[in-house]
């Protein structure tokens, strides 16, 4: 064999060696993550969606997964919607989770969630964990790379924190419990199917618990207060990003138990919104028109049970509807899955239902 044949032998072996590597630690970068919190799940859900059928997608966290109800909103009105959210997603993750979506989807409309946009949601502290729960969600890949790249800078990161977001193996090295758990061979892929455990249906998160929580009150004369410099750019840098889609978008505050310097910040973002012409919806301004009752519609401060997100998603539908041109599907043989979903979502609502009934009784 001459020597550039060699060569070129040599070449061949250590490309495919390289191959094989890659794939052997992106295999074992999948069955290592975590799928205890099904955000994961939620997120690889939207992939089993049919391209460009979702009309609505909400952005966000659990301030969107508890509380609006996509299969209810189809079984009223029709309207196909999807929560892309994950367990306090960050909103610098916002722009990029963006990106992910139209991937699949041309929305007919986005709904974002202000509440990632407090000045103590976008805090160090607050964020530096959590964020993995959305970019470990994803594929390895430019996209995730660039967005980890983003949040290390934006929070000054170092380049030995950055490695273990980009490559998550370093951080979950010792989750050995994952050899033995079914679920995540599973997803040893990074796909869902219909039939894997915990998978929420169209993002949704239904909660069967229940807790009394105080009802929020503010006065009717609050000035709006101040948000952090990096809350406002980055609640500026989205407006005016979304401002160049073909789509309309909005912003959303979904209901809970709110502080009263939370609702100077709302107040703030409003005022912004209103210079860009961007409908900012805050329901807590909105109570007695959802029809919420504190002592039974939540199971904690910041979120909704199954019964309070369907009167959420009832009052919010309605103002949808009325502001937006959304088509009815129901009928139509090309969303006939809707309807199985429909089918299969009813039994477990109808568990919640009950469940937090007789909570309450008791």
């Amino acid at each position: 064999m001459s020597e550039k044949n060699k060569k070129l032998q040599n070449a061949v072996h250590c490309i495919v060696f390289l191959l094989l590597a890659a794939g052997v630690f992106v295999f074992f970068t999948y069955l290592f993550r975590e799928t205890k919190i099904n955000q994961r799940r939620t997120v690889q859900g939207f992939l089993l969606e049919e391209k460009n059928t979702d009309d609505v997608i909400f952005l966000g966290a659990s301030s969107v997964y508890r509380f609006w109800d996509p299969l209810y909103a189809w079984k009223e009105a029709g309207i196909t919607s999807f929560d892309y959210a994950s367990a306090s997603m960050t909103a610098v993750c916002y722009i990029p989770a963006i990106k992910e979506i139209e991937k699949r989807q041309t929305p007919k409309l986005l709904v974002i969630d202000a509440r990632r946009f407090l000045s103590r949601k976008t805090g160090d502290e607050e964020i530096y964990d959590k964020v993995r729960y959305y970019t470990d969600s994803l594929d390895l890949g430019i996209s995730r790379a660039g967005m980890i790249r983003r949040f290390c800078r934006i929070y000054d990161r170092s380049l030995s924190q950055e490695l273990e977001y980009q490559l998550d193996l370093i951080y979950y090295h010792d989750h050995y419990d994952a050899l033995l758990n079914p679920i995540n061979w599973e997803m040893a892929d990074n796909r869902v199917d219909r039939d894997t455990e915990g998978l929420c249906i169209k993002g949704y998160s239904m909660s069967p618990k229940w807790s009394v929580i105080a009802e929020p009150s503010f006065d009717e004369n609050m000035e709006a207060g101040e948000l952090s410099p990096l809350s406002e750019q980055l609640f500026r840098e989205i407006t005016e990003y979304c401002k160049t889609k073909s789509y309309p978008f909005m912003f959303l505050v979904t209901p809970y138990s709110c502080r009263e310097s939370d609702m100077k910040e709302y107040l703030r973002m409003a005022e912004i919104a209103q210079e860009y012409g961007i409908p900012f919806v805050n329901m807590n301004l909105y109570i007695d028109e959802t029809g919420l009752d504190f002592s039974r519609d939540f199971y904690n401060e910041d979120h909704a049970n199954h019964i309070g997100a369907g009167k959420v998603t009832g009052w919010l539908l309605s103002y949808l509807c009325t502001e937006y041109d959304l088509p009815d599907h129901r009928g139509d043989e090309k969303y006939a899955s809707w309807e199985e979903d429909y089918n299969t979502y009813l039994i477990e609502a109808q568990e919640a239902t009950e469940s937090i009934k007789s909570q309450i009784t008791e």
